[in-house]
């Protein structure tokens, strides 16, 4: 161990008090370089993470608005015709609700199941379908 300390002390004093006179050209290119791919690496990193967050928050907030609309749905009597839809709330703008009912037929010959019925609901954000939420009603 002592026989290194001498040889570290050559190299160190080398390297600090050679005769450098300044950075090279070539130095400071490769510098900037790196710090280039550094710096676009990472913003590329946090887009594709600012993405994913916008993403899971329109689903979210989708799922919601879907989850509402089919307790609203299950809440009121029974009817064969048509029920309206619960109005998005302003806070939603760009939110779209659709809810088609749908009586469930059975596959033998008694004819359709009375009383039970199919209910999709499509939640869309600004014209795009972003989920689709199926359950059913009954009498």
């Amino acid at each position: 161990m002592l026989k290194l300390k001498p040889r570290l002390r050559k190299y160190t004093r080398h390297l600090f008090n050679g005769n450098q006179k300044g950075v090279s050209l070539l130095e400071v290119a490769i510098s900037i370089a790196l710090l280039g791919i550094i710096t676009v690496t990472i913003f590329t990193a946090l887009r594709g993470s600012t993405t994913a967050l916008i993403t899971a928050d329109k689903r979210t907030t989708a799922e919601s608005l879907a989850r509402s609309e089919m307790e609203y749905l299950k809440n009121l009597p029974y009817s064969s015709g048509n029920y309206t839809l619960q109005s998005v709330p302003a806070e939603y703008s760009g939110y779209t609700i659709t809810n088609p009912l749908v009586p469930v037929p059975v596959s033998d010959t008694s004819g359709p199941r009375v009383g039970l019925q199919k209910i999709t609901i499509s939640v869309y954000y600004k014209g795009l379908e972003v989920l689709t939420l199926e359950g059913y009603k009954a009498r």
